[in-house]
């Protein structure tokens, strides 16, 4: 019987190979610093990238637990009024809540309220946000006191960073309107930090805190809440029978003690399953990444460890563990690099958040967040992608031949010829897994998963394929270039008798290029997309003035008055214009509340009046679609009648003399058309027109047209609850204009109205049209680039951040500059790949020149040599990664640029392929990697070494 006092654990021998090649790895690490640093960085700064994006975006949104304790601070439970009440709480009175709550539930009940009020700052009148909390008895986290002391009155302030940056004084005193419209003198006894709520729902930061707004003498606010919040602390959370009476006084409770009741529905809540999406999504192109950049310096560099291999396998290694070996090493690297990059990110965010709050803190008012199980996902799958990238390398010494290797015989065998059909076959379905992904993504016909699936599955057909394919092409390019000069000759023939250090050389070039191309030609189809689609928001050379942020000076008739004196001041030719869209008051409409309460519609010849009404409303049960005309009710799919000035009109349109004159006396000028949707339809004025869904027209017909004028019925609902349709209340007055037709198409200038009128018209039928736009037009034509320049000055000095818009016909500059940024990184991307591929490369073609130096060659003759490498193997790489992007860049610009409903002008799909770019990056790629491989050639060698 045999003794088991001897026997080893299971697994011992396996964690043993596995502790000798994390040692050997680490020695290895040490030895060659530079290659070792090399493949760090590329392992650090995909890791860095998509740490700092992770916690940008964590911390610019708020999850759901995060919105609940901002909005309970440090009480237990947060009481909002946020529905009618069934049976108010005893004693419930405005200034009274408080009381009313401690009564049922006892504890501690906080009042705090949100507001807005108008700070005077010189010619500018600004709303500023209000948080109203004591915060001398306890501010609950809502509010911090940064310097000074908290007000103790209802006339004392604390600014914030907000108010500082909108202009408030961060001592003194400053003038605001109030709720009842009064001025009222404030003054300033430190700065801080609140947190407000909007429209019961989205919380932000506040420009001012102060004492709440309730009671005698209290800062009243011009909006905001209807009901203060009322923050609640006990010793334990609210039970299910206080919580079933509050809800009948209409207070909805946020409890953190028990977690039971979910936040509100706000805006500004992220979607975890969102950010898991994008931390997926960036966590696959980091794997990517680092197989592409790391895996030519794994290859390369287990090339180079192939002396020292068979010597281990000589001595008694096994396959396995010469495997684990070069995978030791990855994992050092990878947790390395994985761990340097994280770290790196982490700082790089905070100091992100810091400097974004400092610049911005109206929008960085979020607590800075880590999504560490997102940053931990990344570290993973960076470390995992080392380990792969070096996993083909280590599968290779499988066919490790000692005695050639000791021998120094270092020649790849001879090529399978089945090997590129193999290559070619997979390539196909690859390519077309991207292309369906492409188009599916695209369209939006396909769910995420099938989506993600064809991109993976896809990816990977693909890289096998040109695994398969490269070896042949290095065959192929070394045959074909038989006849160049020596240099090139050899570096080919060398390229292709060494296909195990070229082929990942080439395939790493090869798959960054391929995404390079189809971007580009994405973005360049996209562009030309746009450019054919664009539609002149208002006449050439025309501007609309944009005041500064929160600024409201320019929006009273003081203030217009006051504007149109600056441009004046500025040049006497600029005029100020209002582009409006005749509209009513607001008021409730068949319980459906900020629905006009007067209609204006033109008439279709057969139509009248109540079809023409029935036929604005989407609710109508009998709608009639030949009725649709323009009208005063908003909606994109009739367009409105817009209300300018009569040689603007004239000027955007086209007009002729006769119809010019028309419409300055009185008259009407119509879209024309049968009413089909010709041209595109805006929502308001400045804003992008888009493709109307309806069928609106108003014909002329003998010289005139007719429109209908009158009030709509305001009954509430019917009896059974439904709304009521679009009717006129009686007989509506009928109004016949002399009218004119233009293009439809043009009338998008005209906040893609569908008919146009004067304001003098407007008024002589008491037909209301508050300005949609202030326009600056130059009578002697467009505007000119000086008086651009001045006017923008002047209007900066009245009002800080206002400017004016010009307009000047298609401006690629905003998409160029995202596609010139896409392209950039792309091409570094191909750079990088191609430098450290080649430059790594050149080091194990060491030896080769050591033997050509001991042969008698010169030192011109061995930089030719080099650069001829680099450049040829970066030449075969991005010729065959652009033939392989120009698939699925078509398709993803068939997809984008197919017309849509909501598209602009209408046009057919484009494809541009940016052959300069493309030729650009062809030629300048393979000559730096050239040029990087002339310098790095040294000029004295020591002499070849002697192999035994």
């Amino acid at each position: 019987m045999t003794s088991r006092r001897g026997a080893r654990p299971a697994g011992a021998d396996w964690r043993a190979s596995w502790r000798l090649a994390l040692r050997m790895g680490r020695r290895d690490v040490r030895r060659h610093r530079g290659r070792s640093l090399l493949i760090g960085v590329l392992v650090l700064l995909p890791v860095a990238a998509l740490v700092v994006v992770s916690t940008l975006a964590a911390t610019s949104s708020l999850s759901a637990d995060e919105r609940l304790a901002l909005d309970t601070g440090s009480a237990g439970a947060a009481l909002v009024l946020d529905h009618d009440a069934t049976e108010p709480l005893p004693g419930w009175s405005t200034g009274h809540e408080a009381q009313a709550v401690r009564r049922l539930l006892g504890g501690r009940v906080t009042v705090v309220s949100s507001g807005q009020v108008t700070a005077r700052q010189g010619r500018r009148d600004v709303p500023v946000d209000v948080l109203g909390v004591d915060g001398a008895v306890d501010a609950h986290g809502r509010a911090a006191l940064t310097s000074g002391r908290w007000p103790r009155t209802a006339d004392e302030v604390l600014v914030t960073p907000v108010g500082r940056q909108a202009g408030l004084p961060e001592s003194g005193s400053l003038t605001v309107r109030t709720g009842a419209d009064a001025t009222r003198t404030l003054t300033v006894v430190g700065t801080g930090t609140g947190l407000v709520v909007f429209g019961s729902v989205n919380l932000g930061p506040a420009g001012l805190v102060a004492l709440p707004s309730v009671g005698p003498g209290a800062l009243a606010p011009q909006s905001g809440s209807a009901a203060p919040e009322l923050l609640l602390t006990r010793d334990h959370a609210v039970t299910v029978a206080e919580r079933t009476r509050l809800d009948a006084a209409g207070l909805r409770v946020l409890d953190r003690q028990d977690g039971s009741a979910p936040p509100r529905t706000s805006g500004d809540a992220s979607d975890p399953s969102t950010l898991a999406l994008w931390t997926g999504v960036g966590s696959t192109i980091l794997l990517l990444l680092t197989g592409l950049l790391a895996g030519p310096a794994f290859a390369i560099g287990a090339i180079r460890q192939r002396h020292a291999l068979a010597l281990l396998a000589v001595t008694g290694a096994t396959t396995r563990q010469l495997r684990r070996t070069v995978l030791g090493q990855a994992l050092v690297l990878g947790v390395l690099g994985a761990g340097t990059g994280g770290a790196l990110g982490l700082g790089v965010s905070a100091a992100l958040v810091a400097t974004l709050r400092a610049r911005d803190p109206r929008a960085w008012w979020q607590p800075y967040d880590v999504p560490w199980p997102a940053i931990l996902v990344a570290l993973t799958l960076a470390v995992a992608g080392s380990v792969v990238s070096a996993l083909l390398p280590a599968r290779g010494l499988g066919r490790l031949d000692v005695v050639r290797v000791l021998r120094g015989q270092l020649v790849s065998p001879r090529l399978h010829r089945g090997l590129p059909v193999v290559g070619l076959v997979l390539l196909v379905p690859g390519t077309v897994g991207l292309c369906l992904a492409a188009a599916r993504s695209e369209t939006g016909g396909t769910d995420s998963t099938t989506i993600t699936l064809l991109v993976v599955g896809g990816t990977v057909l693909l890289l096998l394929g040109a695994l398969g394919v490269i070896p042949g092409l290095l065959v192929l390019t070394g045959r074909l270039l038989r006849g160049a000069p020596v240099a090139v000759r050899m570096a080919v023939r060398d390229a292709a008798r060494q296909r195990g250090r070229a082929t990942p050389t080439v395939l790493a070039v090869c798959v960054v290029s391929a995404a390079l191309c189809a971007v580009a030609v994405l973005a360049a189809s996209s562009t030309e997309h746009d450019r054919r689609s664009y539609v002149p928001r208002f006449a050439d050379g025309a501007g609309q003035v944009l005041a500064g942020p929160d600024d409201t000076t320019w929006d009273t008739a003081a203030g217009r008055a006051d504007l149109a004196a600056l441009v004046r001041e500025v040049d006497p030719h600029l005029r100020l214009l209002d582009l409006g869209t005749v509209s009513t008051d607001p008021g409730v409409t068949q319980g459906r509340p900020g629905t006009p309460t007067r209609l204006v519609v033109g008439l279709r010849p057969g139509c009248s009046a109540a079809q023409a009404a029935a036929a604005l409303d989407p609710m109508s049960s009998a709608p009639v679609p030949g009725c649709l005309a323009p009208a005063s009710l908003p909606g994109a799919e009739h367009g409105g009648i817009a209300v300018v000035d009569a040689t603007y009109a004239a000027r955007v349109l086209g007009l002729d003399e006769a119809s010019a004159r028309l419409l300055a006396q009185g008259g009407l000028v119509a879209a024309d058309g049968d009413g089909r949707p010709a041209g595109p339809i805006a929502t308001g004025p400045g804003e992008p027109a888009m493709i109307g869904s309806g069928d609106a027209a108003l014909p002329v017909v003998d010289g005139g047209v007719l429109v209908a004028d009158g009030p709509l019925r305001t009954a509430p609902a019917s009896a059974t609850g439904e709304p009521l349709p679009t009717v006129f209340a009686g007989t509506p007055r009928l109004v016949r204009l002399a009218a004119a037709s233009a293009p439809r198409a043009r009338f998008a200038a005209l906040a893609g109205s569908g008919a146009v009128v004067t304001p003098e018209t407007a008024a002589r039928f008491g037909w209301s049209h508050p300005a949609g736009a202030s326009l600056v037009v130059d009578d002697r034509g467009p505007m000119d680039a000086a008086t651009e320049a001045a006017l923008g000055a002047a209007l900066d000095r009245a009002s800080p951040g206002a400017r004016i818009d010009v307009e000047r016909g298609y401006d690629a500059s905003s998409n160029g500059l995202a596609t010139s940024i896409v392209l950039l990184v792309a091409g570094f991307l191909v750079l990088v790949a191609t430098l450290v591929a080649t430059g790594l490369s050149q080091a194990e073609a060491e030896p080769l020149g050591l033997t050509m130096s001991a042969v008698g060659a010169t030192r011109g003759t061995r930089r030719r040599l080099a650069a001829a490498q680099a450049a040829t193997l970066s030449l075969v790489g991005m010729l065959f990664g652009v033939a392989l992007g120009l698939a699925p860049g078509v398709v993803m610009a068939l997809s984008a640029t197919t017309p849509r409903e909501g598209d602009t002008l209408p046009v057919p799909s484009v494809v541009v392929v940016p052959w300069p770019t493309l030729s650009l990056v062809l030629v300048l790629v393979p000559t730096l990697a050239a040029l990087v491989a002339l310098a790095t050639v040294r000029r004295d060698v020591g002499a070849a070494p002697r192999v035994a």
